[in-house]
């Protein structure tokens, strides 16, 4: 593989078959992203592309937050991201989750992250691709998937710094899907996707098969909406209760049973100084 390190979108990237293509792939990647620095890399066959979700402060805190599985690729662009990561080996993502962790460290990263990683099945081996120490358009996939709605959740003023430090948070994972993708139902119905056989080649070989669908039957879109706005109805949480407190610490200390009630959640978020109590 011919790639741009600066490249991206599909851009800046190229596979070669023969030596003779060679010096023709590598100008085409050079004249897509002008002055930027190019790698000669082993090309990973029948490979999955994982992302690690990294946040990170000047002090050397750093965790993961999942990841993200980016196989579904039309011409190396990413078009199908899944969080979190279940067709991986879970075994061989912890280590893949630690790496990141660790390089996050190793550079210095700070913010919010993200590492890749292609993975190849047939050996249960992971290669390391590239560390974008920044937001991308797929870290809203990750904030879908956990209770994290913005990543100055995470970001809080510290009273013992004059900067930005991190506060770790527990992290969980709660169903919510959206999407705009009319045939993806057709697409997660394919038995490589049900399978978790995937790979980064499917979603062009059922391009190129042409690969037909239909629209939703109606009447079934308009029931399947109709439960999802009934849901929050069933859910365990009856009433919330929105209070505004600028000292949240001192207001606990005060009010004990807010900790001691097992049948009542609350959630602070220091910048909008708002809690919710659930019941």
């Amino acid at each position: 593989m011919i790639k741009a390190s600066e490249g991206g979108g599909g851009k800046g990237i190229r596979k070669v078959d023969s030596e003779e293509g060679f010096t023709s792939f590598y100008n085409q990647v050079a004249g897509e992203v002008p002055r930027s620095p190019i790698l000669v890399m082993k090309l990973a066959r029948n490979a999955r592309h994982f992302e690690v979700q990294l946040l990170a402060d000047e002090y050397g805190n750093n965790i993961s937050l999942f990841g993200r599985d980016c196989s579904g690729q039309r011409r190396h662009q990413k078009i199908i991201e899944e969080a979190q990561v279940t067709a991986a080996n879970q075994t061989t993502f912890s280590r893949i989750k630690k790496a990141a962790v660790r390089l996050g460290k190793l550079v210095g990263c700070v913010s919010a992250g993200t590492v890749e990683y292609l993975c190849s099945h047939s050996d249960d081996k992971f290669y390391f691709l590239e560390l974008n120490p920044r937001l991308q358009v797929e870290h809203p996939i990750t904030e879908m998937v956990t209770t994290l709605s913005a990543p100055l959740e995470v970001f809080i003023p510290s009273p013992t710094h004059s900067s930005v430090t991190f506060l770790p948070t527990e992290c969980s994972i709660r169903g919510d899907f959206r999407t705009t993708v009319e045939c993806l139902v057709k697409l997660l119905e394919t038995p490589a996707f049900e399978d978790k056989t995937i790979t980064t080649g499917w979603l062009d070989e059922l391009i190129s098969n042409k690969l037909t669908t239909e629209r939703p039957d109606t009447f079934l879109a308009v029931v399947c909406r109709a439960v999802t706005n009934a849901h929050p109805a069933t859910n365990e949480d009856l009433c919330c209760e929105y209070v505004l407190i600028k000292d949240f610490d001192s207001w606990i200390i005060e009010n004990p049973e807010l900790e001691e009630n097992k049948h009542i959640r609350y959630e602070y978020n220091s910048f909008t100084e708002q809690l919710i109590i659930k019941y």
